[in-house]
């Protein structure tokens, strides 16, 4: 008889590099936990699956491969994506062009016969993905900047000029059809010397470097009359002239190359073509570096910059052929990809006491991977710290205390808060994140699945910690909770190893406030409302 089972899927983004600019990321690390229809879990069976990443809301398949692998015996099965049998490539995979989807199909009894499919958006895109792709070229030796040397000056300025309008970068060896409608240079960078180019496209204000495309605020070129070819160790322009805020090569019959130690006037529009280290650069208006150097920007004992004046549309190139366009717009989005490289690489926040955390990614947020411990606000005083039993519901200022007045327990668990410290304006939690409010929460709750099982998707698995069953535990999210049990507001302690509670910041009545519970006996997270002389846990989370 054929069962029909159920798929409950994490992923977990495991990148295979640690430098910003280098090899892209061939491997993915993912995991679903299976359950057949009655929620029992498939535990330690060997199972077949057929994994797809799917391209748009067309959803059209850009990679499949073919995996075996065994549950464990919480019904979670693993897989090394990227590993297994398929005839294509994860990472020739174009990230930047639209939104993806893991598609997921699996057979129970580890053959060809899918039963189980499941699709799932993928919510975002580890940021070495797209700095693999916008910062990196098809082919090393062909580098524009290491290209342009000292020695090869003497080809420039032999070329008659074509009114084009257009700057393409051409990297494969065939015939390319383009339609041509303003501000654009052709560029010639495959194994080919030259390249037949008819009806170039371009976006207005556009440069095209490589696999490096800008359409906002990048580089304006107006009024060429050029063109511009790119042979083996070559590169021959014939005066490319603007008007307005852009890169001019060879204005006025000027072109300046700098060797070691050398220093570098630009008075008006110039390019600088560095053939080692510029030692002091000097420029009043739009000027673009470039280096033969593996040069980081602004890097010690590399490219040397100093006194750089320039209102608008600044370009450096370095080897590894990176843009950086000092426009605001572009500066804001560079901010937001390297805050999310950070937490992608485990940022790790520092209470007061100097305790640490890791900090975790769930959905849009980001939550600190444990319970609080810190005995301080965030500005160094001091909580209250309260042992007996008739003085704890008397506290109308922040209070804490360790479960059982026994200290080592918050090493454990951490240390249980009243609602006032939770409150108090000095912020308990590290600087930059802050207990949640009741939406917080609801919002975290939504995302890893409102259900029956939502409590289990967070919770510890196992039970080191938990008292058995802890039933249907999986802490796909890493979100790793512990039962801390609680101090009611008489001052007696309760429930430890059997339920995990945690405040919100969001009051409900005058006397109390929100908090969530999870238990051991089953996979449900809930709401309620208790008084503020209560002591729960906390978990904070990023502003």
């Amino acid at each position: 008889m054929k069962k029909n089972f159920t798929i409950r899927m994490t992923l977990i983004f495991t990148l295979f590099t640690s430098i910003l600019f280098a090899q892209a990321p061939d491997k993915l690390n993912y995991q679903a936990v299976i359950r057949d229809s009655n929620n029992k879990l498939l535990s330690n069976k060997q199972v077949s699956l057929k994994i797809s990443v799917l391209e748009g809301e067309a959803k059209n398949v850009v990679y499949t491969e073919n995996i075996s692998s065994k549950t464990n015996e919480n019904g979670l099965v693993s897989a090394m994506i990227g590993t297994g049998t398929s005839t294509d490539k994860l990472n020739t995979i174009d990230w930047q062009s639209g939104n993806f989807y893991i598609k997921v199909e699996i057979d129970p009894e580890n053959g060809i016969n899918y039963s189980i499919s499941s699709i799932n958006p993928l919510g975002s895109v580890p940021f070495a993905f797209y700095a693999n792709i916008s910062g990196k070229t098809n082919d090393p030796e062909l580098e524009l900047a290491k290209k342009i040397t000292a020695t090869d000056t003497i080809s420039w300025n032999k070329i008659k000029s074509l009114k084009t309008d257009t700057l393409v970068i051409v990297l494969r060896d065939t015939l390319y059809n383009f339609t041509s409608s303003k501000d654009t240079i052709v560029i010639n960078n495959s194994s080919k010397d030259t390249v037949v180019i008819n009806n170039v496209t371009t976006h207005k204000d556009t440069v095209v470097i490589n696999n490096i495309t800008s359409k906002i605020d990048t580089v304006v070129i107006n009024n060429i009359d050029t063109l511009i070819i790119s042979k083996k160790d070559t590169v021959i322009v014939n005066n490319v002239t603007s008007k307005i805020d852009t890169i001019v090569v060879n204005n006025y019959d000027t072109t300046v190359i700098a060797t070691y130690d050398t220093t570098v006037i630009a008075t008006y529009d110039t390019v600088i073509v560095a053939a080692d280290t510029v030692k002091n650069i000097y420029s009043q208006k739009d000027t673009v570096y470039i280096t033969q150097k593996d040069t980081v920007y602004l890097a010690v004992d590399t490219l040397v910059i100093n006194n750089v004046v320039t209102q608008k549309d600044t370009v450096f190139v370095f080897e590894r052929d990176t843009i950086v366009v000092m426009t605001d717009s572009l500066v804001m989005k560079l901010t937001r990809r390297l805050d999310d490289l950070e937490y992608f690489m485990g940022l790790t926040a520092i209470d007061f006491d100097g305790n640490a955390y890791d900090v975790i990614r769930i959905g849009n947020q980001f939550w600190l991977d444990k319970n609080l411990m810190t005995t301080k606000y965030d500005n160094g005083e001091p909580l209250v710290y309260e042992t007996l039993y008739g003085e704890w519901s008397k506290k109308t200022v922040g209070a804490y205390c360790a479960y059982n007045n026994v200290k080592d327990s918050a090493l454990k668990y951490g240390y249980l808060y009243n609602f006032h410290a939770v409150t108090d304006a000095r912020n308990i939690c590290p600087k930059g994140f802050h207990v949640p409010t009741d939406t917080e929460w609801i919002t975290l709750i939504n995302f890893i699945g409102a259900d029956t099982l939502s409590g289990a998707r967070l919770k510890e698995t196992g039970t080191e910690h938990w008292k058995n069953p802890n039933a249907y535990a999986t802490n796909e999210f890493g979100f790793t909770a512990l039962p801390g049990g609680f101090r009611n507001f008489d001052g007696t302690y309760g429930l430890i190893n059997t339920q995990g509670s945690w405040w919100s910041s969001t009051q409900a009545t005058s006397t109390t406030a929100f908090y969530r519970d999870v238990y051991n006996k089953n996979g449900l997270v809930f709401r309620n409302s208790g008084s503020k002389n209560i002591g729960y846990s906390v978990r904070c989370i990023k502003n």
